[in-house]
C-alpha cells in the first residue's frame, strides 16, 4: 500500500470515529424545541414534521380545539422526556401518564383545557398526536 493510500485509510477511519462520537453525543442530548408548533403553548421537538393532512385546529375567543400530528426520528423515550420537561414550562400540569400496547399517553391540564399527547413508534419514526380540548369536570 502506498503512502497516499495509507493516509487516506487513516483519514477515513478517523472520520468514522468522529462521526460515531457525534452520533453517540447526539443520542444523549435532550431534544430542542422546534418551529413546527401550531399552538403557542405546546412545543414540538425540532426535526419533527407537521402532518397537515392529518391535523386540524379550531380557535375562538373562549374555546380552542385541535388534533395535531407530527412525526420524527428520535426515539420515544426522548420525546416523552421532552414533553415531561417542556409542558410544565408552559404552565401545563401532568395529570397522568399511561402506556397501552406500545402507545404512551401524557395528559396535561391547564385552566379549562386538557392536552393529551399520544406517542407511538412505527417504521423507524416516532408519531406524536396532540389533542387539545375543553376540560369536562
Amino acid at each position: 500500500m502506498g503512502r497516499a493510500q495509507g493516509w487516506l485509510l487513516v483519514m477515513v477511519l478517523f472520520g468514522g470515529v468522529v462521526v460515531g462520537c457525534q452520533s453517540e453525543e447526539a443520542k444523549r442530548m435532550p431534544l430542542r424545541v422546534g418551529g413546527e408548533a401550531r399552538l403557542s403553548d405546546v412545543d414540538v421537538p425540532a426535526s419533527f414534521k407537521y402532518e397537515a393532512d392529518k391535523s386540524w385546529i379550531h380557535a375562538e375567543a373562549q374555546l380552542r380545539l385541535a388534533q395535531l400530528r407530527y412525526s420524527g426520528s428520535p426515539p420515544m423515550s426522548k420525546v416523552i422526556d421532552f414533553y415531561l420537561e417542556q409542558m410544565p414550562l408552559r404552565n401545563w400540569k401532568l395529570s397522568h401518564q399511561a402506556e397501552n400496547f406500545g402507545n404512551v399517553s401524557l395528559v396535561f391540564v391547564k385552566g379549562p383545557e386538557v392536552c393529551t399527547i399520544t406517542l407511538y413508534r412505527s417504521w423507524g419514526k416516532t408519531h406524536v398526536t396532540i389533542d387539545l380540548q375543553k376540560r369536562i369536570d
